[in-house]
This record gives C-alpha cells, sequence and structure tokens, in this order.
C-alpha cells in the first residue's frame, strides 16, 4: 500500500548515480549507487516494492536489492522473488554404474517475496521451502536438505527474533550449523537443532510441538545461509520434515506428518545495508567498511557517496543482526529514509501532520498539563 499523501507517483523516470562513492562494485566500473527516481516499477503483484530495492536495471541500490518480477503462482498472479537466492531440491535415488546412490538435481525454486519494509526495523518475508528425508525402501531415499543461499551477496540475516526451526517426525534428530570455525573444535560456529520421537503418528496431538512427532528451537543470530541435516533411527514415518518459519505463522496438526512434500513455509528476514570494498551486502541492513553507522558530529552533514539515509529528518541505527546498519525516520516522521526528501512528490521522511476535524474548521491541539 502507497502510505504518500494521495498516493501520488511520479509519472517520469529519473535516475540518480552517486558518482563520489570510491567504494562498492559501482566504483568498481566507474559510477556509483544507483539511487531511484520516477517511474520504475514499484509494485510486483500485490507486493510494494520500495527503494533500495527495485525490479530492473538502475532502480535498485545495487546488487542484492534487486527483485525479479518475472514468476507466476498457482493462480496466475506475478510474485516477486529476491534475485540474489538461490534453492536447489537433490534427491538421492539415482545409481551410479557401481551401484552407488549419488545425488540428482530434482528441481530448483526461487524465494518468493511476501512483504518488503522500509520501515524500522527493516524486514523482508519471504517463502522458503521445507526440508525432507524420505525412506522409499531400505536402500533408497528421496530428500532435499533445505540448502537456501541467500547471501551471495550478504544482505539479509534470518531472524533470529521471529523465526524457529521446527521438526515433524518420529524418532528424527535435525540441526542447522552455520558459519565457519577458524581453528575451533567444530567446523561450524553455530549448531542448534531438536529430537522428535514417537513410537507413531498416533502418539502425537494436534497443538502440540514439545518433542511427540514435533519439536521446536530458537535459532541463533547471525544466520546467513541455511542447511539442515538429518539423523534417524527406528524410522516408523515414512518422511522426516524440518523448516524454519514465522513464529506467528505455524500451528502443528498431526497431519503435518504425512504432508506433500513441495511445501513452502514463510520466513522473516532482517535486512542491512552492507557495503564493503567488493559488494553490497543484504540483513536488510547497511553494511559499510566499518560495518556501522559512520561517526557525525553536531550539526554534520552526512558522508557522500554510498551513505544510505539520505532524507532529512532521518538517521542511523546500527544492525543488531549482524554487521551493517539500516535507516530511520525521526520521531514525529515517517516515510522511507533512503529516498531524498521531496514533500511534493511524498518522498523521504515526511513530517505527522496535525489532526484536522472539517466539522469544527479547526485544528486540534494536544494539551499538557
Amino acid at each position: 500500500m502507497d502510505k504518500r499523501p494521495g498516493g501520488q507517483r511520479a509519472a517520469k523516470e529519473e535516475v540518480e548515480i552517486d558518482s563520489s562513492s570510491s567504494r562498492g562494485p559501482a566504483a568498481a566500473c566507474g559510477c556509483g549507487f544507483f539511487r531511484r527516481r520516477g517511474s520504475c516499477q514499484t509494485r510486483c503483484g500485490d507486493v510494494d516494492i520500495p527503494y533500495p530495492f527495485g525490479i530492473g536495471p538502475n532502480c535498485s541500490r545495487g546488487v542484492g536489492f534487486e527483485i525479479e518480477c518475472n514468476t507466476r503462482n498457482g493462480s496466475g498472479d506475478l510474485v516477486p522473488t529476491l534475485a540474489a537466492t538461490s534453492l536447489s531440491i537433490i534427491e538421492c535415488n539415482t545409481r551410479n554404474g557401481s551401484g552407488d546412490l549419488v545425488p540428482t538435481l530434482a528441481a530448483t525454486s526461487l524465494s518468493i517475496v511476501q512483504n518488503l519494509s522500509v520501515e524500522s526495523p527493516p524486514m523482508a518475508k519471504v517463502m522458503l521451502p521445507v526440508a525432507y528425508k524420505c525412506y522409499d525402501d531400505p536402500t533408497k531415499t528421496q530428500d532435499f536438505n533445505g540448502e537456501v543461499e541467500l547471501n551471495k551477496t550478504g544482505v539479509y540475516r534470518i531472524s533470529d527474533e521471529l523465526n524457529m526451526l521446527v521438526v515433524l517426525g518420529c524418532n528424527t534428530m535435525v540441526y542447522t550449523k552455520n558459519g565457519n570455525s577458524e581453528g575451533g573444535l567444530y567446523p561450524y560456529l553455530y549448531y542448534t537443532g531438536c529430537i522428535a520421537y514417537c513410537n507413531d503418528s498416533r502418539s502425537a496431538q494436534d497443538g502440540k510441538c514439545a518433542g511427540a512427532g514435533c519439536c521446536h528451537v530458537d535459532i541463533p543470530g547471525g544466520l546467513t545461509d541455511n542447511t539442515l541435516v538429518f539423523d534417524s533411527w527406528n524410522r516408523t514415518n515414512p518422511c522426516d520434515y524440518a523448516f524454519l518459519v514465522a513464529k506467528e505463522e505455524y500451528v502443528f496438526q498431526r497431519s503435518d506428518l504425512n504432508k506433500d512434500l513441495n511445501r513452502n513455509m514463510p520466513v522473516w528476514l532482517d535486512w542491512a545495508i552492507r557495503d564493503d570494498d567488493s559488494a553490497l551486502w543484504l540483513d536488510w541492513a547497511i553494511r559499510d567498511d566499518d560495518s556501522a553507522c559512520p561517526p557525525l558530529a553536531l550539526g554534520k552533514k552526512p558522508p557522500a557517496g554510498s551513505y544510505a539515509c539520505v532524507s532529512d529528518n532521518s538517521e542511523c541505527v546500527n544492525s543488531t543482526n549482524g554487521p551493517g546498519y539500516f535507516c530511520r525516520c525521526l520521531p514525529g516522521y515517517h516515510g522511507n529514509p533512503y529516498e531524498y526528501y521531496d514533500d511534493k512528490q511524498g518522498k523521504g521522511c515526511l513530517g505527522t501532520y496535525p489532526l484536522y476535524t472539517p466539522s469544527i474548521s479547526k485544528y486540534l491541539i494536544p494539551l499538557t498539563f
């Protein structure tokens, strides 16, 4: 929904280039970060695409903020997808010449976007596929480990506050691993998971996810990409499942233990501006060389170039989920802090207008005592 006064959009397209920056991918090609203006496509299906995101050339902040609008859902409607993600579904039911099982690419999928927000805290809601492992017979399996590459450009972090890891099955353990550990006892920094147990699916209860057929666990902060590892014993259910999901979006049902494999779950992503010398990173947060808000003296203007908080009446906030920063409007203002302020076009951080009541033709002014 367009939150600008009157829902007005400019009819003319203009693109401004910040050529003063010496950092980032744009600097390497002799140009700077694009700041969208005018009639770049700002909607895909029923989802608004606010800057710094964008569809098409020169309409987003840069690599990592690009949105594609060329995928249709089952109803034939266009849906936005993250351009910088990759999902591959692997099956393990093919044998080579020696008779050994080998993984094969069964399908590829896209991260469908349900919501993009530039307001504080900045969030993106996407649909990610459910991981599974099915046992057709003792020597044949069909599986997908939920591997998701969200961070080819480093922009996103999986929200640890709003999501959880859910495991469905009988006598199965699933955990996620992430982050390389340098010189540690284990190869990854993060391991988190849980065990779902049961004699058979009848021991599970609708609405209960406390171990019998279903378990859930919080995830650590700083998660970027995702891979799930399955381990099971004394199998009594043909398939085990695991997925990240927004906490408010899932309530366990016993029938979920025997569901279609082609399922997706809504997941919240944090984003930030994360710029470095070679690429734009996503949490959504802005992630510069110092991975933090630049220090500003009182009354001093923000740095030129790649600094993202360009609107008047905006401020910089350090990301709490990984390095980087994001922008927000000052108290009493609303709008998009990543766009240059233009009151006539309804862009940037706009002032909160006084409440007007036509029947008495006066402004209502709050009283303080």
